[in-house]
């Protein structure tokens, strides 16, 4: 009796056990841990709004509810003055060197999309100036404001090259009507968007 008892727990203790295994294969993997999950979340990149010079303006509510004016616009043979000598030009400092990243672009106020006093003879759209240049994000960004003004000095030896870029509005900027929303310069500039001496091409 003693050796049929052994026998029955045996039979059930190995039924047991193979019961747990059998389960254990039919749950579905947890997947990577979820630091792995963060940290691939966090690495994608972040998509900026399309730049699509047609002149429309887009209105974002920046610090304090205060509203900013952002517009895509097209550099090109016929929206920048190529016959000004000084139409495209870089700050640079006494060694020559390109610094800051400022540079300014002469537009013809015919064919900017908001309207400017008639004392305009040319719209001055400036690439502000990068601060505490001698930090490791002032050089990216001045490199990479760099690479632009090159991009838009080409236009001076290929006439169907384009270049889009983002405006900021505000600094001279009235609002004549605000539905639908109609816009005035105040004087004869505006700047590339900059944020901290970042050179920021999306309208978000």
């Amino acid at each position: 009796m003693k050796s049929s008892r052994w026998i029955i727990f045996f039979v059930v203790f190995v039924l047991v056990v193979a019961g747990v295994w059998f389960a254990s294969k039919q749950v579905a993997p947890l997947g990577p841990p979820a630091s792995q999950i963060i940290k691939a979340q966090s690495s994608l990149p972040t998509i900026p709004d399309p730049c699509i010079a047609d002149g429309k303006i887009k209105t974002v509510v920046g610090p304090r509810s205060s509203t900013l004016y952002f517009m895509c616009f097209q550099l090109n043979s016929s929206t920048v003055r190529l016959d000004d000598p000084g139409a495209i030009s870089a700050f640079q400092g006494d060694d020559g060197q390109f610094e800051g990243g400022e540079f300014e672009v002469i537009v013809q106020p015919t064919a900017f999309p908001v309207p400017a006093p008639k004392s305009c003879k040319g719209i001055i759209v400036r690439m502000p100036w990068s601060l505490y240049t001698q930090s490791p994000d002032a050089k990216a960004n001045i490199a990479a404001k760099k690479t632009l003004y090159g991009e838009i000095s080409a236009l001076k030896s290929s006439p169907g090259k384009q270049v889009n870029v983002v405006l900021n509005l505000n600094r001279y900027v009235s609002v004549v009507q605000a539905n639908p929303l109609k816009l005035q310069l105040r004087e004869c500039n505006v700047f590339f968007r900059d944020v901290a001496g970042k050179y920021t091409p999306n309208l978000n």
